[in-house]
């Protein structure tokens, strides 16, 4: 399947470019709080083989999904083409919109269902950040504003790593190390914020879990 290569790199873009990288604390550019991510649809998903063969995707289905996605990055090079001084990421976001109506189009309502499942399992930590989730969950104000201080230390965070890192001698082997218990403490931060209720919900919103999924997100 070449097509997912290709395809993957497209919607890849449109991700890179949907993601807040300047949002405000407590609201990002997309109007949501919680300075969170802007969109990150299923055609992000459904592009991989594992969750294909999850869903059980006939060829039919594989075939419509490819042509749905040339035909967006037609589109989208078209719209890329003939803006001017735009914003990039709200093209971005309603063009990411209207391939995921699609894709889910050509799909039946237990593989949506499914889908959307494997979609929070694929975000890991950052689905508490994303709009789709903060609704089903019901985020209030207070507890968006809870993420976003989280967000901000772990920015710092950051920010201190990599500073350590220019220092002479730094040891750049823990690295790795130090990344993965920032993920961590993270994860604990946004677990901390959730009610036991919406915890509920949350695990409930994964579905059951696909291993080759396991750990993504952090």
């Amino acid at each position: 399947m070449k097509w997912i290569g290709k395809a993957a790199f497209v919607v890849a873009l449109m991700a890179g470019m949907l993601v807040s990288t300047n949002a405000q604390p407590g609201r990002n550019q997309s109007g949501s709080m919680g300075g969170g991510i802007a969109y990150e649809g299923i055609a992000q998903v459904v592009m991989r083989r594992d969750v294909q063969e999850e869903l059980a995707l006939t060829a039919d289905q594989k075939n419509k999904i490819q042509q749905a996605i040339a035909a967006m990055r037609t589109e989208m090079t078209k719209a890329m083409e003939s803006r001017q001084g735009g914003d990039g990421r709200s093209m971005m976001g309603k063009l990411a919109k209207k391939l995921d109506g699609e894709v889910n189009a050509l799909l039946t309502k237990p593989q949506q269902k499914r889908l959307e499942e494997l979609r929070v399992q694929m975000l890991g930590n950052r689905a508490i950040l994303d709009p789709q989730v903060q609704q089903g969950l019901g985020i209030t104000d207070a507890q968006r504003a809870q993420i976003a201080k989280a967000q901000e230390n772990q920015r710092k965070a950051m920010k201190d790593m990599m500073e350590e890192m220019r220092k002479a001698g730094s040891d750049r082997s823990k690295v790795g190390e130090l990344l993965t218990k920032m993920q961590s403490d993270l994860s604990k931060a946004f677990d901390d914020v959730l009610t036991a209720e919406q915890k509920a919900k949350y695990t409930a919103m994964k579905g059951k879990p696909l291993k080759s999924l396991s750990g993504r997100g952090g």
